[in-house]
């Protein structure tokens, strides 16, 4: 003990030295390139010194340092504000706060420190070659825990950068909207993360893309959290995974409102799901990604009294009373009238596959449709034309605004159908009437695309088998089959990501902090033939999938 303080006491005395010498000697210059990195030699408190009570600390180098963009670079566990100097192969900190008693802090200067001349980054000696780390404590004990885990993107499985990952003392008033972590550290290239010298307890775990850079989280940065409360020493031991997503609990805003042509408009800030409205008038409303259309076919001077009610993409509701302005035309000529346009498009691309899928849709609410008028025939043969729907409900049905009609059915033909649809098809809510429609639909050649088929190992009684795309596009999609077929796949890269739906509702469900409420977990899987590459013609076969 006697020998240590002694030590303590010559460092000390070295440094004093270096600061107070009024000589300024610059680097060396000329000959070869210098690829050594500095070492520390000494430091003011000792590495895992107890008791330690001064307001700054000191490292010293075996040459000429310079700092490295070191406000970023360091990560002080617990923090504490502080500044900075260097000084030759000295780097002085200064605490601006007293540290708190009976505490453990850890300094890891990562690569926030190099030498003067080529930038080399330092490292605590020559050994171990690690980035330099120094802990010590205010107290007479020492506190030695450590935790470790990964971060990822939830849905790409990529490393998120400016990743932070946070450590709190557990209570009943968490708020990470408002409070610091007890601890925080940073993932590193290959998303890893290490807590070391934490006192034993319990803790919440909680990781973020930082965007604020304020050391608090801010609701639209991708987070991540473990649920369970993590006990220290006996969790040590386990590696804690972190996936990122970002949670959306705002309410749908309405940006602006406005009456176009002859129909009245909400315009939101973002996409929405599903809007419903109440209304003593007869309204007809339709939902155009952030746009919501109301039609009608009694026009008024006067307002008419809404309630609307509109779901984002997440659930989030928004229940608005308003009013809407649909004046009658002030002449006999009849309002502009927004352009009609009614598509028909394969659900399955450009061709059919196994099924002949078809949506016809319409930018306007249908009020009159005559099935009747639609009709088909295979192969260019005139002579089988003949009805191409039967029975709503069978094998077609409408969307919930009337703007939209899905059509599936099985039908006997060798190459394409010819489909014809007559005039006065559809009528809207504004009495246009559709043109004649003839579109002609092949069937896919199956020799130019690939198949994927395979098999699931999995306990998990409900989940999710999406086929993404190098695009990150989900390209088809199975929901609780343990045999799995993907037919029809275009040459390219494929990978699957797996959705634990442990509710069973076919949706991936997000995370909900504040109570607590995991996101669903999702599994990233490599399709390992060829590394996911495929090409036409080929059949991919016996994939078993693990989870």
């Amino acid at each position: 003990m006697k020998l240590k303080l002694l030590l303590y006491w010559i460092v000390l005395l070295i440094i004093t030295f270096y600061f107070s010498e009024c000589a300024n000697r610059v680097a060396p210059t000329g000959g070869e390139k210098d690829t050594l990195s500095p070492y520390i030699i000494a430091s003011v408190p000792l590495p895992l010194a107890k008791n330690y009570q001064g307001t700054k600390l000191y490292l010293v180098f075996n040459e000429w340092i310079k700092e490295k963009e070191l406000f970023t670079e360091l990560l002080i566990s617990p923090p504490v504000n502080y500044k900075h100097k260097i000084k030759k192969n000295i780097l002085e900190i200064t605490f601006t706060e007293k540290l708190k008693p009976n505490t453990t802090y850890s300094f890891n200067f990562r690569q926030g420190i190099g030498d003067l001349s080529e930038g080399n980054v330092a490292i605590t000696d020559t050994v171990s070659k690690q980035l330099p780390r120094i802990a010590f404590s205010t107290g007479d004990k020492l506190d030695t825990l450590m935790l470790k885990g990964n971060v990822k993107d939830l849905f790409s499985g990529k490393i998120p950068k400016e990743s932070i990952v946070n450590l709190y003392t557990n209570n009943d008033t968490l708020n990470i909207e408002k409070q610091s972590p007890t601890y925080f550290t940073l993932v590193d290239e290959k998303g890893d993360f290490l807590f070391t010298n934490i006192k034993d307890g319990k803790y919440r775990l909680f990781a973020w893309q930082e965007q604020n850079k304020n050391s608090t989280y801010q609701e639209g940065e991708p987070l991540g959290f473990v649920n369970e409360i993590i006990e220290l020493p006996k969790d040590e031991k386990k590696i804690f995974d972190l996936l990122l997503a970002k949670e959306d609990h705002q309410k749908p805003e309405l940006s602006k409102e406005y009456m176009l042509n002859s129909h009245y408009e909400f315009e939101f800030r973002e996409g929405l799901k599903k809007v419903s409205i109440e209304s003593t008038a007869t309204l007809f409303p339709i939902l155009d990604n952030k746009l919501v259309k109301i039609f009608t076919q009694q026009f008024s001077n006067d307002s008419i009294p809404i309630k609307m009610t509109v779901i984002d993409s997440v659930g989030n509701t928004l229940l608005l009373n308003s009013k809407i302005f649909c004046p009658a035309p002030k002449t006999k000529k009849r309002q502009e009238k927004q352009r009609f346009e009614l598509k028909a498009e394969l659900a399955t691309g450009a061709g059919i596959e196994k099924d002949f899928e078809l949506n016809i849709s319409s930018d306007k609410p249908i009020v009159s449709f005559f099935p009747e008028k639609l009709k088909y025939y295979p192969d260019k043969d005139t002579a089988k034309i003949q009805n191409l729907l039967e029975k709503e409900g069978v094998d077609w049905q409408w969307n919930e605004y009337k703007t939209s009609i899905k059509i599936k059915k099985k039908l006997k033909f060798k190459e394409k159908i010819e489909m014809i649809a007559d005039s006065v098809l559809m009528i809207t809510v504004e009495k246009d009437t559709s043109n004649r429609l003839k579109k002609t639909f092949v069937l896919k050649n199956p020799l130019q695309f690939a198949t994927i088929s395979g098999n699931v190992d999995t306990k998990e009684p409900f989940f999710i088998i999406e086929l993404v795309n190098d695009s990150e596009k989900i390209v088809a999609t199975q929901r609780n089959n343990k045999k799995f077929n993907f037919e029809y796949l275009p040459a390219g890269t494929y990978r699957f990501r797996i959705i634990i739906d442990k509710n069973n509702n076919g949706i991936w469900d997000n995370s909900d902090w504040k109570n607590k409420v995991e996101a669903e977990k999702i599994i990233q899987l490599e399709l390992k033939e060829n590394k996911g590459k495929i090409k036409e013609k080929w059949d991919i076969e016996d994939v078993k999938l693990s989870f």
